[in-house]
C-alpha cells in the first residue's frame, strides 16, 4: 500500500498540469449534458466561466465512490516469505475497539436511515457509502475466505469492484441530481418562482432545471404545453 501511495504521488507531480484540466473537462461534459437534456438549442448558453466550479463538484461526487473501492484492490507483491510473518496480529483490545467504532457508526446511520435514503444532502451520501462499505467489507472477506484458488479470487475481486463501483457511482449521481435540484432552502430561487407565478398562471409549479453563472433555466407548463423560460442570474438579486 505504501508503494502504491508513493507511485501515485510521483504520478501527480509528473502530470499535475494534465490533472488540473480534469475539473474543466468534467465541468464541460456535465454542462453539455444538462443543457442538451433540455434541448440541443440550449447549447448556445454554455458558460466557460462555470466549468471549473462544476468540474470540482462532479469530481468530489466521483472521488467518494472511487475512494471506497481502493481498499478492495490487491496491491500485494508476489514475494516468498514466511506465512507466519504475513499474519496481522491483532490484540483483543484492538478488535473490541474496532467493533465498538463500527457499532457506533452503524447505530448513527440507522437512526437517520430515512433521511439518508433520500440522498438530499452530501452528509446522506457519505453515510450511505459508509454503510455500503461496511456491508461490502463483510461480504468481501467471507467470499475471499471461502474461495481458495488464486485465479478465482482475482476474478472475484474484479467482479466485486465493478459491481461496488457501479452501485456507488449510481448513488452518487442520484445524490448529485437531488442536491442540484433542491432550491427550497434558498430564498432567492423561491422569490423568483413566486414572481413567475404572480405574473402568469401555470398548470404546474415552475421548476428550475439548471443554472450556471449567467442563466437560469426554468421549466413551465401551460395547458399541458411544456416550455422553458431563460432568466439571467441577475434576476435572483432583484
Amino acid at each position: 500500500m505504501k508503494v502504491f501511495i508513493e507511485n501515485h504521488i510521483k504520478l501527480l507531480k509528473e502530470y499535475y498540469a494534465l490533472i488540473a484540466l480534469i475539473p474543466t473537462l468534467l465541468g464541460g461534459i456535465w454542462q453539455f449534458y444538462k443543457l442538451g437534456e433540455m434541448s440541443f438549442n440550449m447549447m448556445r448558453f454554455f458558460s466557460i466561466t462555470q466549468l471549473v466550479s462544476d468540474g470540482i463538484l462532479i469530481l468530489v461526487f466521483c472521488f467518494l465512490p472511487i475512494s471506497f473501492i481502493l481498499p478492495y484492490i490487491n496491491f500485494k507483491k508476489k514475494i516468498k516469505r514466511n506465512p507466519e510473518q504475513e499474519k496481522l496480529q491483532l490484540k483483543k483490545t484492538e478488535i473490541i475497539l474496532g467493533l465498538i467504532m463500527i457499532a457506533l457508526i452503524l447505530s448513527s446511520i440507522f437512526l437517520e436511515i430515512k433521511t439518508i435514503l433520500k440522498l438530499e444532502t452530501f452528509k446522506s451520501l457519505l453515510y450511505l457509502l459508509v454503510l455500503i462499505h461496511i456491508i461490502a467489507t463483510i461480504v468481501y472477506s467471507v467470499f475471499l475466505y471461502l474461495i481458495k484458488d488464486e485465479i478465482n479470487q482475482a476474478v472475484f475481486r474484479v467482479i466485486f469492484c465493478f459491481i461496488l463501483l457501479s452501485i456507488s457511482i449510481t448513488i452518487a449521481k442520484i445524490s448529485l441530481e437531488n442536491n442540484i435540484k433542491d432550491f427550497k432552502s434558498i430564498q432567492n430561487f423561491q422569490k423568483l418562482i413566486n414572481t413567475l407565478k404572480q405574473n402568469d398562471s401555470y398548470s404546474k409549479e415552475p421548476e428550475i432545471l439548471y443554472f450556471n453563472d449567467k442563466y437560469i433555466f426554468i421549466a413551465i407548463e401551460k395547458k399541458e404545453e411544456k416550455e422553458i423560460i431563460i432568466k439571467k442570474t441577475d434576476a435572483l438579486f432583484e
